[in-house]
């Protein structure tokens, strides 16, 4: 089974009691992780695997975070960060790794993911 089938299974945008959060990774098994760490503090997850992507469904759709793995992407994250700062301004932006260090406007995860270090990202005191 292609792993990006997998994924589509494991994520969705249904209702959520507590909120909504788009997840973009390259690599399906960090995106999958991602999503199912979402999903069990009880956010509607949307899982993309191109940064291209989030600036459309931004445009369309209320998203309380989105993660996005920047893994080697060819854009720096400075500007997508920046972009998707525009389009939705109340979103929260998490980057993980990526290959430039400047992110204003977003919080940072280090790659490779750490339970622990999402854990205290994400979850309330």
């Amino acid at each position: 089974m292609d792993p990006w089938e997998w994924a589509d299974t494991v994520a969705g945008s249904g209702m959520s009691r507590r909120g909504s959060a788009l997840v973009i990774s390259p690599d399906p098994r960090t995106g999958v992780a991602l999503a199912l760490f979402l999903q069990e503090m009880d956010l509607a997850v949307d899982l993309g695997h191109e940064a291209g992507y989030a600036a459309r469904w931004m445009r369309h759709a209320r998203y309380d975070i989105a993660v996005l793995d920047m893994g080697e992407a060819s854009d720096p994250a400075s500007e997508v960060v920046a972009r998707l700062g525009e389009i939705s301004p109340g979103t929260r932006l998490v980057v993980v790794g990526g290959p430039d260090a400047r992110t204003d406007g977003a919080e940072r995860l280090r790659s490779p993911l750490q339970v622990n270090d999402l854990a205290q990202m994400f979850l309330p005191e």
